[in-house]
């Protein structure tokens, strides 16, 4: 979490849930709660066996989304799939080798070229603002937090893309 170019901040097990249910009250605390330039996200962390045997975890999950949306924010249930062969190792990979390849100037360049860009936007809008090397500096400007993308979702031209937690030159 501390190295996602979206994560501003994030807490361990932030608070407990509490519901009431025709069988009683029912409680649950989610693993963390992570503060990102999309919004607030509580998440939960399971193996993929445990999630094959109780992928609603144990009846709740309804009540969980429907409680977190009470606190506008969303939830997300992740799995070492989600980190070993989904998009985030990959978008993180991608985003790290770029960034070591962007010098400051380029990046003072950047961001006075997306400074007349609305955010967020499609990532799309970004390369295209940004010429021919569009996709390699945007992925260097994640990758040093002045973009922000979700990096555990495919990152196509479609992907929403935020100002990231670093203050432009």
């Amino acid at each position: 979490m501390t190295v996602a170019p979206h994560v501003i901040t994030y807490l361990e097990q932030p608070e407990q849930f509490a519901w009431n249910t025709p069988a009683g009250l029912r409680r649950y605390t989610p693993d963390g709660l992570a503060r990102t330039t999309m919004g607030l996200v509580y998440f939960e962390v399971k193996p993929e066996k445990w999630l094959l045997r109780k992928p609603d975890l144990d009846g709740k999950l309804k009540d969980i989304i429907r409680l977190c949306e009470e606190r506008n924010a969303a939830f997300s249930i992740v799995s070492e799939r989600n980190i070993r062969t989904g998009y985030l190792l990959e978008n993180s990979i991608r985003v790290w080798s770029a960034s070591q390849d962007i010098n400051q100037g380029q990046i003072i360049r950047a961001c006075a070229i997306l400074e007349g860009l609305t955010f967020p936007c499609r990532l799309r809008t970004v390369w295209d603002a940004l010429g021919d090397s569009g996709r390699r500096i945007a992925n260097g400007l994640i990758g040093h937090k002045y973009l922000a993308i979700n990096l555990s979702a495919e990152m196509s031209g479609a992907t929403m893309v935020g100002r990231g937690r670093k203050l432009w030159p």
